[in-house]
């Protein structure tokens, strides 16, 4: 704005130099010329900023309108019962003033299209998060409506879902003591916690079915590497499990309409419509299977072309089998691997290694399909930063959570 009323007011000096030097008939103008260039600033300057002025002024009207009389209440209510000098985070609305009004030390939530604020957001929502400039994986306490984990990629500078471990379909069959059972993983038990290893930190889900068997999953990211590494680990408590099938369901964000996959053998930037091994009532699905036993190769990609987001897996166990499904419209939604184990004494294993990302954030180099595999090699200048909202509570004092309650999810609670 100083340059554009820099370009204004120099045209003007010289424009009236004369004027000043005794010349009537150029006096007349000065005062009509000098609205008339004023109020030409205030437009031009006016249209240069519109694309930005209705965001700003809406997120302004949205902003000054959240302090309302039952925010006010609740500020004053918690002034009166704790008036102990303390700090809340609170979610955008009703924001700082809720803190102002209470007198509390007030951290806020903002709009992550403005600036993500990590603590506020991993705090409210009980998070555990591995975050590094490619992807952020996220576990939270009280999970998310049907995931149990996920994984964030950066689409017009904020993060998005982009992958998850589907809750409905992620399940344990085992046989012990000659009964048959089947378990999924979103009604156990589970205890999310950070291990110390090599100077790195990895975030490990427990998920625990009392007197059967405990499942890990560790998840770690490293500096300077882009592949995530998830290791699953299956421990039977008592007794001999027999015919142990475990089945985990990777789905995708349907927002980033994902609608091509590299399956070695079975496709080469394809779609499982191509290919269908079974579908569903009026064809609104279908699925491919594949054996990947004998599968070509040990890696699988899915591509979003529109968003320009990627997805790749490679296995460090190969799975028993698996299959990739796909929707009405072909947009890819799930991959589904199934890892079997007859007669399960000890502790059984297997890992893979994920990369998930968006073209926006390794925009430094082109990101080859064809030699998607050398991703999970490449060396690359990244930190991982690693957080939860246990850490966090604990040094900043934290006392107490403020939500609006129309985006407030009852899991919460649980």
């Amino acid at each position: 704005m100083v340059f554009a009323a820099a370009a204004f007011y120099l045209p003007l000096k010289f424009a009236f130099s004369d004027a000043k030097k005794g010349d009537k008939r150029l006096k007349r103008f000065k005062k009509p010329f000098s609205m008339a260039l004023a109020v030409l600033m205030i437009i031009s300057l006016y249209v240069s900023r519109w694309p930005l002025l209705p965001d700003k002024l809406s997120e302004a009207v949205s902003y000054y309108s959240y302090i309302s009389e039952p925010f006010h209440q609740g500020a004053l209510w918690l002034r009166g019962n704790y008036p102990e000098n303390t700090t809340i985070v609170v979610t955008e609305k009703p924001g700082l003033f809720f803190g102002m009004a209470s007198g509390k030390y007030a951290i806020m939530e903002t709009n992550p299209t403005i600036e993500r604020t990590p603590l506020a957001e991993a705090t409210l929502n009980l998070a555990y998060e591995l975050e590094s400039p490619i992807t952020l994986f996220q576990v939270f306490e009280a999970s998310m409506p049907y995931e149990l984990d996920r994984y964030n990629v950066l689409v017009h500078g904020v993060w998005k879902r982009a992958s998850f471990l589907y809750s409905e379909e992620n399940t344990v069959c085992y046989t012990v003591n000659g009964k048959q059972l089947t378990v999924k993983l979103s009604d156990l038990p589970r205890k999310i916690s950070w291990i110390n290893k090599d100077e790195k930190k990895i975030l490990q889900v427990q998920y625990v079915c009392e007197g059967d068997f405990i499942l890990l999953e560790n998840i770690e990211m490293a500096d300077n590497m882009l592949p995530v590494k998830v290791n699953w680990t299956f421990t039977p408590i008592s007794g001999k499990i027999t015919n142990l099938l475990i089945h985990l369901s990777i789905h995708f964000d349907l927002n980033l309409l994902f609608n091509v996959t590299y399956v070695p053998g079975v496709f080469d930037w394809g779609n499982p419509w191509d290919k269908p091994t079974a579908h569903g009532v009026n064809y609104s699905w279908v699925l491919t299977g594949f054996n990947t036993e004998i599968m070509p190769g040990d890696s699988i990609a899915v591509y979003a072309p529109a968003n320009r987001t990627f997805f790749a897996i490679k296995f460090l166990d190969i799975p028993d089998y698996a299959n990739i499904g796909a929707l009405a419209h072909k947009q890819i939604d799930g991959l589904r691997l199934y890892y079997e184990f007859m007669n399960v004494t000890n502790p059984v294993s297997f890992a893979y290694l994920v990369v998930n990302l968006s073209e926006e954030s390794v925009s430094h180099m082109k990101l080859n399909l064809e030699g998607f595999q050398e991703l999970f090699e490449l060396k690359s200048k990244i930190t991982v930063k690693a957080r939860d909202y246990i850490t966090y509570m604990h040094e900043y004092q934290i006392r107490f959570l403020v939500y609006d309650k129309e985006k407030f999810r009852e899991e919460l609670l649980n």
